[in-house]
């Protein structure tokens, strides 16, 4: 069940993933990416290509990881030289992006790419994060964060966000499911793509169970729906 070899690592890598957003144009938010060895031999040279392109603050993350970990909020030089430390740590390679003053909202996509007129994407829900950014222990541990569908959106900027996840989906070359992450930039309403989650959380507090609840699919017709587009694909051999 769900997206094969290309399409998961394609969706792991964020470098790889921005890349592949900006030439299918899929709005997201500006990055740069470097290698350990690039930071290694030329990092105060990396690190002022990235402080004019980008600005502060910065997000630094590992590009290669998920649930939050590894990734910090740069403010200045100093943080960001630290957050590049703490992002090595989880992998060989560091995105950076800029920082968008946003609302965070996520959709479900479900569907087989071989006819893409079948897939299809949810109305977009939130979630109240209880910290600045929203943390492996907001995820996992403390139970904060609050869950909205449909997310706090115009009809006509969710139906923009929705539209966008399906053409992110398709490019990014995703099957079976996938949950597609967006920022709303406050204040000029920018929908930008932050990442796809080729195996998101399936659990009853998971969001995208609760997405697909809301469209009408209850866990055991999602699992069973889930199961007949991995067996289409089988017969496929794609």
């Amino acid at each position: 069940v769900g997206c094969g070899v290309l399409g998961s690592a394609v969706c792991m890598d964020k470098a790889v993933a921005n890349a592949l957003m900006d030439a299918a144009g899929v709005p997201h938010c500006r990055w740069a990416a470097a290698s350990r060895a690039d930071l290694a031999l030329n990092g105060p040279v990396v690190l002022d290509a990235v402080e004019a392109k980008l600005g502060y603050p910065i997000f630094v993350k590992p590009a290669n990881a998920g649930s939050s970990v590894g990734i910090s909020k740069a403010a200045d030089r100093a943080m960001l030289e630290q957050a590049v430390e703490i992002a090595l740590r989880e992998d060989d390679k560091v995105v950076f992006e800029e920082f968008v003053d946003a609302q965070e909202v996520e959709c479900a996509a479900i569907g087989n790419p071989d006819d893409p007129s079948t897939v299809a994407t949810t109305r977009p829900g939130e979630i109240l994060a209880g910290a600045e950014f929203y943390t492996y222990d907001d995820k996992y541990k403390n139970g904060v964060s609050q869950t909205v569908i449909p997310a706090h959106l115009s009809e006509e900027k969710l139906d923009e966000v929705q539209a966008e996840a399906r053409k992110a989906y398709l490019a990014l070359n995703c099957a079976g499911l996938s949950r597609c992450d967006f920022f709303v930039e406050r204040g000029t309403g920018r929908v930008l793509c932050n990442e796809l989650n080729t195996l998101p959380g399936f659990t009853p507090i998971s969001m995208y169970p609760k997405l697909m609840e809301h469209e009408g699919y209850s866990y055991p017709a999602l699992v069973d729906k889930l199961l007949q587009l991995a067996l289409h694909r089988r017969k496929g051999a794609y």
